[in-house]
């Protein structure tokens, strides 16, 4: 009975015997050999999910977990990786290989981090205008682009929404111009 034995050689002996008693014994090694390569799955690690726009402003750590049903695992059962630098599409891949030398490998992708907040500009920047002069304003980020621009006249106004780049002209008075943006990254 092989059941339950691993991979490898196995020493098997077999006894005949006829209707009259006489028998005869023999001796063999069986080999079972592990052809079947080890599963792995990856996942996210817990807070490394990118955000609704698909992206993250973080490091991504990446865990994967692998499994051998023949010879047994090589490579380490566990392990994970961390995209800790700025990225659009990042991947990376892990391989696993059991006793036998079945390897098996996973490529986690799409993997993007932006870090770094969007820039704005407004112009011109400070200074007193005669009613009727006009301003610009830009918000710029060249990874996950500007997701939302804000821009608000005076303290305590409320904001509206703008377009990324825009221009507007000056009321009478002195004011203050307040400007803001928030990159597809949540940055």
């Amino acid at each position: 009975d092989l059941a339950g034995r691993g991979v490898g050689d196995h020493e098997v002996t077999l006894r005949v015997t006829d209707t009259t008693g006489r028998g005869s014994t023999g001796t063999a090694v069986l080999s079972i050999v592990d052809s079947v390569a080890p599963v792995i799955v990856v996942a996210r690690a817990p807070g490394s999910e990118p955000n609704a726009q698909g992206w993250n402003n973080g490091n991504v750590t990446i865990n994967y977990m692998a499994v051998d049903g023949g010879s047994g695992l090589v490579s380490p059962a566990t392990g994970s990786f961390t995209f800790e630098l700025e990225g659009d599409n990042q991947s990376h891949t892990f391989t696993v290989t059991d006793l036998a030398g079945n390897s098996t490998s996973i490529t986690i992708g799409g993997v993007r981090i932006d870090k770094t907040p969007p820039a704005v500009e407004l112009s011109p920047a400070s200074g007193s205008y005669v009613p009727g002069t006009s301003y610009s304003w830009s918000a710029t980020d060249p990874l996950s682009a500007v997701g939302q621009t804000t821009l608000a006249i005076d303290p305590g106004a409320p904001g509206q929404i703008v377009a990324a780049t825009g221009t507007a002209m000056m009321t009478p008075g002195t004011h203050t111009i307040w400007l803001s943006a928030v990159d597809q990254a949540g940055n």
